[in-house]
């Protein structure tokens, strides 16, 4: 039977501390970064239907809903949403996500942000001052695929935010047991002899 020295079962204690404790502390990023994305999803689809709403009512015949300044600060801001999720995710974590299968996570941002980009193209591309119904033809698909793309980005997240916390809790709860298991054989290892020598 293999015996190890008091020393190396100190040092195999300290080992799962230390690893142990790197798991938590990755399980409590992924689980703010979960809480970030629930954010920058709300604020996206907020802005989108913002500007979704104000082009209708031009439609509408209401000229004044939106000027085009707006309309290019309002989309700047939902592409900067957009590219958070690059910007707070690791490579390493953005192959986890794929692993896990919720690659979508971080596609369909990339996508928004390509959308985002070819309306911001054709309203630089038009010569008028104000938006004119042409234009708003132009974008109405690009609008109509950055929505789309909002309301399945919602419910990916809740579901990815969903499998983090079981895998965060399972993670949480394995590194306890490893520590429990840990230190009793390592009071095992140091109280047996001397309950013996008594």
């Amino acid at each position: 039977m293999l015996r190890t020295t008091l020393r190396t079962k100190f040092s195999i204690a300290l080992l799962a501390v230390v690893i142990v404790a790197m798991f938590m502390l990755m399980s409590a990023r992924l689980l703010s970064k979960a809480a970030l994305f629930h954010y920058l999803e709300r604020e996206h689809i907020a802005t989108v239907l913002v500007v979704d709403g104000a082009l209708r009512r031009m439609q509408a015949s209401d000229a004044g809903a939106i000027t085009k300044a707006e309309l290019l600060k309002k989309l700047e801001y939902a592409r900067s949403l957009a590219m958070g999720v690059d910007r707070e995710l690791l490579l390493i974590e953005q192959w986890a996500f794929r692993a896990l299968g919720f690659g979508s996570v971080i596609d369909l941002p990339r996508k928004d942000i390509d959308d985002i980009d070819g309306i911001l193209g054709l309203i630089a591309a038009d010569p008028a001052d104000a938006i004119t119904p042409r234009l708003q033809s132009a974008i109405a698909p690009g609008m109509q695929a950055l929505q789309e793309n909002s309301e399945r980005f919602g419910p990916l997240v809740v579901e990815a935010v969903s499998f983090v916390k079981m895998i965060a809790f399972t993670i949480n709860i394995l590194g306890g047991v490893m520590l429990v298991f840990t230190f009793v054989n390592i009071r095992r290892a140091v109280l047996g002899p001397l309950d013996g020598a008594m």
